[in-house]
């Protein structure tokens, strides 16, 4: 077992995401089986949460099989299949979570040991899907929708987990916080699906090696041959550097992103985050957005920094290939 775990972590970045991607598609082919078999005899919430798990599951093997080139298919037409998939899967579980408010729909009477044992999965899930969150950074188009459908399968055992711990208690009310935070989820799956969408057409990751030439003898030359731009600061998600060497007129270089908040904190702090983890996570993620926006126009401040001392581009490479 020790050896299996070292052989993978030993391998290439896109062969480990490729696996990763393969491994939590089966889990989630199984999870899917399994409720889906509960169903016949436990109600359609379990059928509504497997055919979710397998809009997932297929989410995943998009992506996998991107990672291995199967089928030769373009990364736009398989970007625009993960995105489909969630989009479906978050409009599904928005309508039956909505259903327990307005068609008074119920669900099974979990045990309270059941229900504790589900929450405890979910809260382990999320430990695992944050941590995943905090690793995306320019890993490539693929790894980054990989952990983006991980964070979207993790709400929804949040959402079981809820609904479980609230079968069992009393209150008329219950039902409605239920539809209400799963219609949230849902939502939630829906505007992660249009990012998906999107994101290449905006992401860092095609655009962050980028030349440029001296045309203006008129500006001093400030560069020395070792170049750093601080184009962004975060402490919570990392500061964006421009990188880059000076060869004669021509500049070249990368924007990298530095290490965030997580890594400089001590094991204390990161337990107490990871404890408090179901709250945090949504701040995060409305941080998140937001710093995403700040930094859309991020190339352009690049290059109209660089056009202030005198600096015109002429290339902008993609080395990731949309991996």
């Amino acid at each position: 077992m020790k050896k299996a775990i070292k052989n993978f972590i030993a391998l290439p970045p896109q062969t480990k995401s490729s696996v990763s991607a393969l491994i939590s598609a089966i889990w989630n082919s199984v999870l899917a089986t399994g409720k889906l078999a509960l169903s016949i005899f436990k109600g359609i919430f379990f059928l509504v949460s497997g055919v979710i798990n397998i809009f997932f599951a297929l989410a995943k093997l998009e992506c996998h099989w991107g990672l291995k080139n199967y089928h030769n298919q373009s990364f736009k037409y398989r970007n625009i299949k993960v995105a489909s998939f969630l989009l479906v899967a978050g409009i599904q579980y928005s309508i039956y979570m909505l259903s327990l408010i307005f068609w008074n729909r119920t669900v099974m009477q979990y045990t309270d040991f059941l229900s504790i044992n589900i929450a405890l999965i979910a809260f382990v899930e999320l430990g695992f899907a944050i941590k995943g969150m905090f690793d995306i950074k320019d890993k490539g188009h693929y790894y980054r929708d990989i952990k983006l459908i991980n964070l979207c399968s993790t709400f929804t055992s949040l959402m079981w987990a809820e609904v479980a711990l609230l079968s069992f208690t009393t209150g008329s009310t219950n039902m409605l916080y239920c539809g209400i935070s799963g219609a949230v989820v849902g939502l939630v799956i829906i505007c992660i699906s249009i990012y998906i969408f999107f994101a290449p057409k905006v992401s860092l990751i095609d655009r962050k090696y980028n030349s440029y030439k001296k045309v203006s003898k008129d500006i001093p030359d400030e560069f020395a041959k070792d170049i750093k731009l601080t184009l962004s600061k975060s402490k919570i998600f990392g500061d964006y550097i421009y990188t880059a060497t000076k060869k004669n007129d021509i500049i070249d270089g990368q924007i990298i992103r530095g290490r965030n908040a997580w890594h400089t904190l001590n094991i204390y702090y990161k337990i107490a985050i990871i404890l408090f983890s179901e709250i945090l996570i949504f701040a995060y993620g409305i941080c998140a957005i937001i710093y995403f926006f700040k930094n859309l126009k991020l190339i352009k401040k690049l290059d109209s920094q660089m056009l202030e001392l005198g600096y015109e581009k002429i290339s902008t490479q993609n080395e990731t290939q949309n991996t």
